[in-house]
């Protein structure tokens, strides 16, 4: 069985600050709902997990960052254009 808080936590500390894009219950709970197709004679079902979490986390974290930007652009454009 995959402790996924475990499996998250050793993923997410080599990345500083970025808790602050992502959110840990919707990461665990795609990666459970991921289809667990795997080969058990090349690598383990925490191996394999500890991917499909990975690159969620990446592509939230992501995503997260560029409706931030975004965000800060528009802001940044009405206040040029005096709009508050």
């Amino acid at each position: 069985m995959v402790d996924y808080d475990d499996l998250y936590d050793r993923l997410v500390k080599n990345w500083p600050n970025i808790d602050n894009f992502i959110d840990k219950k919707e990461i665990i709970s795609k990666t459970k709902s991921k289809s667990h197709n795997y080969n058990p004679n090349s690598n383990t079902k925490e191996f394999y997990m500890a991917l499909v979490m990975k690159s969620f986390i990446i592509k939230d974290s992501e995503l997260n960052k560029d409706r931030i930007k975004k965000a800060n652009n528009r802001i940044k454009k009405l206040n040029q254009l005096g709009i508050y």
